[in-house]
Formats: structure tokens, C-alpha cells, sequence
């Protein structure tokens, strides 16, 4: 176990080290994001520093037990905990990074990622095609750009991604996938990391403006206010701006968001998204669809495709 937890160190170009056991060896992450679709710009915050240490091996199947991550993410004043999972062979083809729902302290809607792990056997899929896995817990969050209390989640994401997965195996290409509120997360983190090869979006909120009444609606009212605060901040505002290499969405049938891809898929911008509105028949809102075969087929698909 002392060996496997020294390999965790993590060398950068600039000869900095973050180490997996000393919480206080910070790397300094240069900050240069902008993008211009409407989205916040995030040239008012000092650089950030990220540590990393291992909290424990979580022994939740036989090949490739994932360790469980703490995360600090600080910048200026404010400082940020995340838990994330990785699970990564010693050199990655490629990354799988999951996004999940929305998770309060219940957990009710079974959104942890340990249940991911599970659930998706995302341990043997990364043995099975030699790529890492990284999902961070983000509780509750809509995947704002939009910034709180100093860093915004979207910059957290992209400051443990850099720290946790590109100072240690280089620039990989990568797989973003994400589940209802996750799908945002999936979406929006592309123009902020390079390698995005493809997105993958199950079950998830695009465009703010079309939500009906109700608890999706509020949801979001409650982070970004008025709609005049939801200017960038959804999905279909980076399908229209960013350049994506390839889009995949997915959807039950029996829920709201069906109605979500179908709007994709009559908008503008349709013609850079593959929607898969064959899968889902039948299905709810619910893990008997996001674990059917059916679903995490179309993920080894764009696995395979991203690697060969």
C-alpha cells in the first residue's frame, strides 16, 4: 500500500509536485479562460492552487479498485473541497469523465459516484480499454460558469482535472458523460479543457427557456435568478458557440426531458448532434434506464471510437 500511494505524486513541466499525502503542496494554476458565447469571464481571479491527497481505496470490484480523492481547490481568500474518484491504469489511452445528477445529502436519486462505479462497471471498463475514469463529487450542484463565492464550480472541475489527470498522464483525449443535471456538467466543461473528443448526455436539461413549471425550473432559478442570470450558462449556448468534435444525447420517454432532446433535435444547431431518440422507449427517469445496456453500450461505442 506505501508504494501504491507514492506513485500518486504528480509531476508538472515547471517542475512543481503535488503530492498525494501533503494537503498543503499546492500547485499554481495559471488562470487564461475566455470564451465568447455569453458565458462569465474568469480573468478576475488570482490563481488557483489545488491539493490532492488519497482518502482512501475503495474496493468496489476485483479489477482496478479506485482510489477516493480529497481535493482543496483555493483561490485568493476562498478555498473548495471535492471528493473525486479515479481509477486509471499506469498509461491511459484516453479519459472517461462522468458527471452525476443532483445529489443532496440523501442522496436520494442515487447519484453518488460510487454507485456510478458500481452500476457502470467503470472499473472493468477501464481495464477492458486502458483508459482512467474520473468522477468528482459535486452534491447538488447545476454545473454553474456563473461564480459564487469566488470560483465557480465549472473552474474547480477544471482545476482538478488539470492537477488530478493532466499533470500526470499529459493531455489525453477526452470522453465527457453525464446524467440529468450531470449531462450540464458534461456539456459545459468542453471549451474549458483541451482533448474533448466527445460528449455524451443522458437524461439532460439543454435549454433553461423551454423548462416547464415545476421542480427543474426552480432548481435552476434558484442558481442563476431571473432568466436574464441564465445568459451562457445553458447547454444549448455552448452547442451553438463551441465547437465540439462530437455530441451524443440520450433520453428516456417517459419524463420531461425527452421533450429536452426533441428540442435539440429541431434546433439550429441540430446538425452537430447526434440524438439517439431510438434508445429509451418505455424507460423512466430512473437507474433501469442509465444502467440498461442500451445506454452504457452507446458509452463503450464512444469509448472505442476515440481510442482505435
Amino acid at each position: 500500500m506505501k508504494k501504491r500511494i507514492q506513485d500518486k505524486c504528480l509531476s508538472v513541466s515547471d517542475g512543481a509536485v503535488i503530492r498525494g499525502l501533503i494537503p498543503r503542496a499546492f500547485l499554481c494554476v495559471f488562470v487564461a479562460v475566455g470564451f465568447i458565447f455569453g458565458a462569465p469571464l474568469f480573468a478576475d481571479f488570482a490563481a488557483p492552487g489545488v491539493s490532492l491527497w488519497p482518502v482512501s481505496r475503495c474496493v468496489v470490484a476485483s479489477a482496478g479498485a479506485p482510489y477516493r480523492y480529497s481535493a482543496t481547490v483555493q483561490s485568493g481568500a476562498s478555498s473548495y473541497n471535492r471528493e473525486y474518484y479515479l481509477i486509471a491504469p499506469g498509461a491511459p489511452k484516453a479519459l472517461l469523465w462522468v458527471f452525476h445528477g443532483y445529489k443532496p445529502d440523501d442522496d436520494k436519486y442515487l447519484q453518488s459516484p460510487e454507485i456510478f462505479i458500481e452500476k457502470w462497471k467503470l472499473a472493468q471498463i477501464s481495464e477492458k480499454y486502458r483508459i482512467a475514469v474520473l468522477i468528482v463529487d459535486t452534491g447538488t450542484t447545476v454545473y454553474p460558469y456563473k461564480v459564487g463565492k469566488g470560483l465557480s464550480e465549472m473552474q474547480q472541475l477544471r482545476d482538478i482535472y488539470r492537477a488530478a489527470v493532466e499533470a500526470k498522464y499529459g493531455a489525453l483525449p477526452v470522453i465527457t458523460v453525464g446524467v440529468s443535471t450531470g449531462a450540464e456538467g458534461a456539456v459545459k466543461i468542453a471549451p474549458l479543457v483541451a482533448g474533448v473528443r466527445t460528449v455524451i448526455g443522458i437524461s439532460g436539461t439543454y435549454n433553461y427557456g423551454t423548462l416547464p413549471e415545476g421542480g427543474e425550473k426552480n432548481l435552476h432559478t434558484s442558481q442563476y435568478g431571473s432568466p436574464a442570470g441564465w445568459r451562457g450558462e445553458a447547454p444549448a449556448d455552448v452547442f451553438a458557440s463551441a465547437s465540439i468534435p462530437r455530441v451524443v444525447i440520450i433520453s428516456e420517454e417517459k419524463s420531461m426531458y425527452r421533450a429536452q432532446m426533441n428540442a435539440v433535435m429541431s434546433s439550429s444547431y441540430s446538425a452537430k448532434i447526434q440524438c439517439r431518440a431510438e434508445i429509451g422507449a418505455g424507460h423512466s427517469h430512473n437507474w433501469a434506464f442509465w444502467g440498461d445496456r442500451s445506454v452504457t453500450g452507446i458509452i463503450e461505442e464512444e469509448i472505442q471510437k476515440v481510442i482505435r
